[in-house]
């Protein structure tokens, strides 16, 4: 599956929704390449992680910061929307760290604002694999020599297409 990025963020729960799922395809066996062409940029910077390898084009940013959101209320509705708040961000910082193997201390300290990463800089801290144009075809795991082809399989039509609903909505 070629996942293509060109986002400024959005609602962080529907990103994680679209990260379990491509998590999902992966563990299904589905090959997932994710390609940044312009910019992933808050919620997309951690979608573009459930990938099994991130190419980012040599234009491209990347940018990531703590989650932001608007409160109202009383005193106690604004201590639980802080405490929810705080929650999803150690998710995030959770996928960040597996994917850049730094400490969460190190990348919570390094992203209090918002931080944009050239590609070659995205590259250096973990957070994409290669510089690419981006536009090549997904690479595919090795498969076993058979002695004759077989003939294609019908795929799961309704997982397949709630994947790319879900991949199409980012």
């Amino acid at each position: 599956m070629r996942l293509r990025i060109n986002s400024p963020g959005g609602c962080v729960f529907t990103a994680l929704s679209i990260f379990d799922t491509l998590k999902s395809a992966r563990e299904r066996g589905v090959y997932v390449q994710a390609e940044i062409m312009g910019l992933a940029a808050s919620a997309a910077s951690f979608v573009m992680l459930a990938a099994d390898k991130v190419i980012i084009s040599q234009n491209s940013q990347v940018m990531v910061h703590e989650p932001s959101t608007m409160l109202w209320g009383k005193l106690s509705e604004l201590r639980e929307g802080i405490m929810l708040v705080e929650k999803v961000w150690e998710k995030m910082v959770g996928i960040y760290t597996a994917r850049t193997g730094k400490s969460a201390e190190e990348f919570q300290a390094a992203h209090t604002h918002d931080v944009y990463y050239s590609a070659e800089e995205a590259v250096a801290a973990g957070l994409a694999d290669e510089i690419g144009s981006g536009m090549s075809a997904p690479e595919k795991p090795a498969e076993s020599a058979d002695p004759e082809p077989q003939a294609p399989q019908p795929v799961q039509n309704k997982w397949l297409e709630s994947v790319r609903s879900v991949a199409a909505r980012l």
